[in-house]
């Protein structure tokens, strides 16, 4: 009987990295979770703070991203959902608002020993304000178990 090959596996990291239209650092985390069987398509929800003179924004995201190497990386193209909790006077004292929006990704991921190294840019486009943020980040998963690329 043949064995089918190993289901890639969830993979936890975080990132790091620097928001362009808000000026600002960023610290986030993801966890990739595997639709398919070799990794190909995955779901990928994320949280991320963006550090801000005075106050931070949050940015939660809902992603899907088209990996075609799966487990062995290589491109990743996404898009998905964002809601980006913000002051955007830049003020611990101003009242706060949530936007919802929409995220297009694009980014590399690697294998770097047991992690997997991951960059991207990702450009989110939210509805009822001129914030427009886009971003670029490094992060390191890790997989949950262990599953070798065929071939």
């Amino acid at each position: 009987m043949e064995q089918a090959p190993p289901r890639a596996p969830v993979a936890i990291g975080v990132r790091f990295g620097w928001d362009q239209e808000a000026q600002g650092e960023v610290l986030g985390g993801q966890i990739h979770v595997p639709v398919t069987r070799n990794g190909t398509f995955e779901v990928i929800p994320s949280a991320e703070m963006v550090f801000l003179t005075g106050t931070k924004d949050y940015q939660y995201n809902l992603d899907a991203a088209y990996v075609p190497g799966g487990l062995r990386g290589g491109l990743m193209l996404g898009a998905g959902v964002g809601w980006r909790d913000s002051a955007l006077g830049g003020s611990l004292t101003e009242p706060r608002t949530t936007y919802f929006g929409y995220n297009a990704f694009l980014g590399v991921l690697t294998n770097l020993g047991p992690l997997k190294l991951e960059l991207g840019l990702r450009w989110t486009f939210l509805n009822d304000t001129v914030l427009q943020p886009n971003s670029a980040t490094f992060g390191l998963n890790l997989p949950l178990w262990s599953a070798r690329p065929q071939g």
